[in-house]
């Protein structure tokens, strides 16, 4: 039997009475994974059915069958489900805030004051987004992206207006310490003519594309096509204008209901090329992040010890024997020191 006090929790209270409903007609399987959806509904509203069945020890199938005898079409309809119920309340659940007690300030703070129905919102609609990205993503097509920015001697541009500004510089940060040549794309100090001037044939431009769209974004794009170079665009829908003009698109919806759109995903997408950029070239990038700490010890001050003790050991591996999956593990630790 499941446990009453889960069962009859009012964080899914809808699906609680199908469980119950259906119990005497559920399987061990299906117990299994209304336990587990049931002791932590938030965290079932974000995640795949390939994690709810890990978590519930059964396959994906069974998952998808779960969803089927309750009445839905099948998973992704009863996580939808759970997820409008969390944004129609705006609530966090407890095991997410991990909010202690502090008096009775915070004990008279009613559930569904402003700060709390947009910092729920928000939170939904970003975890929303990120699992959105990761199922609809194509992986052959994210490989080729990397596969391009890592390519040796390859120059990028990176460009971003408006809101894909901060996006672009933190791809530019990211890229340069993985030992890409990439260049930020400056229209506004340059002028236009002298920045797409600097594009040349089999040259990389990478362009942030968020509503509403700068149209200089469209400019250079087209004009990185007419010179022959390659075009990468990272945008928040598949409606965007320049999506006909760019050779790779990668699609990273952040729509809600706030009127300040999210850029998490986008930023998601440029980390995680870069972490597969380090997978790609785990030898080069080591090389580079050495010579890099090597010439310029009159940063050390600002030198973490992580950082040291990674790049600072005697390096004896050969290319043929080099761990990847050590080397990519020990930069990304000390990534968040590069910044």
């Amino acid at each position: 039997m499941l446990d009453p006090t889960i069962a009859s929790s009012d964080h899914a209270s809808a699906l609680a009475s199908r469980i119950r409903d259906a119990q005497t007609s559920l399987s061990e399987n299906d117990r299994a994974i209304a336990a587990t959806i049931l002791r932590d509904p938030f965290v079932a509203a974000f995640s795949t059915a390939e994690q709810v069945a890990r978590a519930s020890g059964v396959s994906k199938a069974a998952v998808a069958r779960f969803g089927m005898r309750l009445g839905y079409a099948g998973y992704t309809e009863l996580r939808q489900n759970l997820r409008n119920r969390w944004l129609e309340r705006g609530d966090f659940d407890r095991s997410v805030a991990r909010e202690p007690a502090a008096g009775p300030a915070v004990e008279q703070a009613s559930a569904s004051s402003p700060a709390r129905k947009i910092l729920a919102t928000r939170l939904a609609q970003d975890i929303g987004s990120l699992t959105r990205l990761v199922e609809q993503l194509d992986p052959p097509g994210f490989a080729r992206c990397a596969e391009l920015l890592a390519r040796p001697n390859a120059i990028i541009h990176v460009l971003g207006e408006r809101r894909g500004y901060p996006l672009a510089a933190h791809a530019l940060l990211l890229l340069r310490w993985v030992d890409c040549d990439a260049r930020l794309f400056r229209p506004g100090e340059l002028g236009l003519r002298l920045a797409l001037a600097a594009i040349e044939p089999r040259h990389v431009v990478l362009a942030f594309a968020l509503r509403r769209y700068p149209r200089v974004t469209g400019v250079a794009l087209e004009h990185a096509r007419e010179r022959g170079a390659v075009s990468m665009l990272i945008t928040d829908s598949i409606n965007c204008p320049f999506v006909r003009l760019a050779d790779q698109v990668l699609v990273c919806d952040s729509a809600g209901s706030l009127l300040i759109d999210s850029s998490i995903p986008a930023m998601f997408c440029i980390e995680a090329l870069c972490d597969l950029i380090l997978h790609l070239s785990p030898e080069r990038v080591e090389t580079y992040v050495r010579r890099v700490h090597e010439r310029t010890r009159a940063a050390d001050f600002d030198d973490a010890d992580v950082t040291a003790e990674v790049l600072r050991r005697p390096t004896l591996r050969s290319v043929a024997s080099v761990d990847t999956t050590k080397v990519g593990e020990d930069l990304i630790r000390c990534r968040g020191r590069f910044r």
